[in-house]
């Protein structure tokens, strides 16, 4: 499984912890295109974390931010 971690989404800040409303859609975009499909990544971690679906991948946003 495939975990995107990110801090905040802004379309006119750019720094460090920042990402762009396009970069973000391009990167999922990307990853569907690709054949990938997203989870919830607290349905998926079930009684054995080492057994996860193939080609799977979870969004994750930095709590420190709305």
């Amino acid at each position: 499984m495939l975990i995107l971690a990110y801090h905040r989404v802004n379309p006119e800040v750019r720094d460090g912890l920042s990402v762009a409303p396009s970069t973000l859609r391009d990167h999922l975009e990307t990853l569907i295109a690709r054949g990938w499909a997203n989870v919830v990544l607290e349905e998926e971690i079930g009684p054995d974390p080492d057994v996860l679906p193939p080609r799977t991948f979870a969004v994750t946003f930095d709590d420190g931010y709305q």
